[in-house]
């Protein structure tokens, strides 16, 4: 009785893991690439350019991860990037034939410095070339888009704002006695 009640308990295991893994929408693009969504994603799909091997998405996201900031000098903008936790890594779209975000790259990179870094060590801003780390950052963030740029998987998306969660402070208990 019980290596029958194993058996059954093990079965259904594994039919719950294969369960999640059929709902991921798995969209062919041609050329032996196509785009992973998994079943939990956060944002949903809105178009995409198969001549350019290019998918947007909408919604917003909570963005988690370690931030970088990077000088490209030659009068470019500063790039921010996260490499975001695994955990979020595992519900993003992303490429079959290729790796999952390592890092996705934020299109509004001056907002974001002004509104989650207070201050950067100058010294360090004027390197060119160089990733300077920012450190745990947790930010809203939408227009999740996904590219190939010279053969290599590239993510993006649009800050919003610092996630701040919210705190509930509890009632103090000023009376004596016991509970």
């Amino acid at each position: 009785m019980f290596r029958k009640a194993m058996s059954v308990s093990l079965v259904v295991v594994l039919f719950a893991g294969a369960s999640s893994a059929l709902g991921d929408r798995v969209l062919p693009l041609g050329s032996g690439e196509s785009v992973m969504i998994p079943s939990g994603s956060p944002v949903q799909l809105s178009s995409i350019d198969r001549d350019s091997l290019t998918a947007k998405f909408s919604g917003r996201f909570l963005l988690t991860g370690e931030a970088f900031y990077e000088n490209q000098g030659n009068d470019n903008p500063p790039d921010v990037y996260i490499v975001p936790d695994a955990s979020l890594v595992s519900r993003l779209p992303h490429w079959k034939a290729r790796s999952e975000p390592t890092q996705i790259s934020l299109t509004n990179p001056r907002s974001f410095l002004g509104a989650a870094i207070p201050a950067l060590p100058r010294s360090e801003m004027r390197k060119e070339g160089v990733s300077v780390p920012l450190g745990a950052v947790s930010i809203w963030a939408d227009r999740y888009s996904m590219t190939i740029e010279c053969d290599s998987p590239a993510y993006y998306a649009r800050f919003l704002s610092v996630y701040r969660p919210t705190i509930r402070v509890a009632k103090a208990f000023n009376g004596g006695g016991c509970l």
